[in-house]
């Protein structure tokens, strides 16, 4: 019978331990102590997961091997449920911490372990000046196992990329090692089909050889996010809306072709030269007609998932993937943030968060005569609680933001 076990990477930090550790919010601390969260760590790539107490129940059974009969039963124990009630919802649950390696299957567990002790281990990143295909790495900037990601530098053409590259242990297990390269590849081969929008980061390679990798176009800017937080003054309405068109573009050519981005939010959108918009980060893509072996994915900014996609208090914060409606929601989002400069929903933790984004109408009104009434009714066409009260996709949208702000220019 196959048993599952957490990862060796990752450990629970106790109360006592958490001064060794930087937090930014004292909320989260309080929430740690009280037993409201738990904090999951990975020391080797200093990964840090706060979780609710579901989750913490559930890896606290996978301490040690268990089946997947056991780990149900004493799950409906736990939370006095019928096994056959919340049976989907652990399957789905432990499928996805497989998928995101936080769990193994029991008899690898073992192999992890003699591998972090060998000289094989790849945990380190690779270093600076190492040359992988045509590319010379410069800078680290992101390592989150078996993914890394750096800025580098053809040396053909001298010119800068982002090169997101797959790490795979010794001795893998050759059906895990399939599913990992096919899994990694799905954002290069989306981003294959969007190739030619000015408005979408470029693929420039897509390698599955020795070195698995894709080399992204490098981009210098700063997110839609920090540009209306945290840099003044306040752009001009008429760059706001400009580039409010310009991600309706973008969205609009994508769900054409039957693409979800998957994770839809102000980070993602990055702006060059303070007037440029470039969609990016498609690792969560997928096809809204799944093809063949196609992941989708759950989740996304926890301010941006759509009420019908909410779950509060279950494993997962969206209780399903996304579709062209829950992105209309999204993309009425980012036009609320350009226009008033704010999100429309706060909360420190995710279930205040949630319920607010559920129960709460978002506020419209303003005293800035250039949000005119047309506008406000599109945002709240868009973000309306009811998914079949929205747009049905990007393509109305930007039909309809064209119309009410015509001196917009589309691609």
């Amino acid at each position: 019978m196959k048993k599952y076990q957490i990862s060796p990477y990752y450990k629970f930090i106790k109360e006592k331990q958490l001064t060794r550790l930087d937090f930014e919010s004292v909320e989260e601390i309080q929430k740690i102590k009280n037993g409201d969260l738990f904090l999951l760590y990975n020391k080797f790539r200093g990964e840090r997961l706060l979780v609710n107490p579901a989750i913490f129940a559930f890896l606290t059974i996978c301490l040690r091997p268990v089946s997947f009969n056991v780990l149900l039963k004493k799950m409906s124990k736990q939370f006095n449920e019928d096994p056959s009630v919340i049976r989907p919802i652990v399957s789905n649950f432990l499928a996805e911490l497989l998928e995101k390696r936080i769990v193994f299957a029991a008899e690898h567990v073992q192999s992890i372990r003699k591998y972090i002790k060998s000289d094989q281990n790849i945990l380190e990143p690779l270093k600076k000046r190492t040359v992988v295909d045509q590319y010379i790495l410069t800078k680290l900037l992101s390592f989150h196992t078996p993914v890394e990601v750096h800025i580098a530098e053809n040396l053909a053409t001298n010119e800068k990329v982002i090169l997101k590259l797959l790490r795979i242990e010794p001795d893998l297990d050759a059906e895990i090692e399939r599913n990992m390269i096919h899994g990694f590849g799905q954002e290069f081969r989306i981003m294959k089909e969007l190739k030619g929008h000015p408005n979408i980061c470029k693929l420039l390679q897509h390698c599955e050889g020795q070195r698995i990798f894709g080399a992204l176009e490098f981009l210098k800017g700063v997110s839609i996010r920090k540009r209306i937080q945290d840099i003044l003054p306040l752009p001009t309405i008429e760059k706001r809306t400009s580039w409010y068109a310009q991600t309706l573009d973008a969205f609009a050519f994508m769900h054409e072709k039957g693409v979800l981005h998957g994770d839809v939010h102000t980070s993602n959108l990055l702006l060059c030269d303070d007037d440029w918009v470039k969609v990016i980060d498609f690792d969560m893509a997928f096809h809204a007609e799944l093809k063949e072996n196609e992941t989708t994915h759950y989740g996304g900014a926890y301010d941006f998932i759509a009420p019908e996609k909410i779950n509060i208090d279950a494993f997962h914060i969206a209780r399903a993937p996304a579709d062209f409606r829950s992105e209309v929601y999204q993309l009425g989002l980012v036009g609320y943030f350009l226009l008033f400069g704010k999100m429309p929903f706060k909360g420190v933790a995710w279930q205040e968060l949630a319920e607010n984004i559920l129960k709460n109408e978002v506020d419209f009104r303003t005293k800035n005569q250039e949000i005119s009434p047309e506008m406000i009714e599109f945002l709240k066409k868009a973000m309306n609680k009811n998914p079949k009260k929205r747009f049905e996709n990007a393509v109305e949208m930007k039909g309809n933001w064209a119309a009410i702000v015509p001196s917009c220019s589309f691609v």
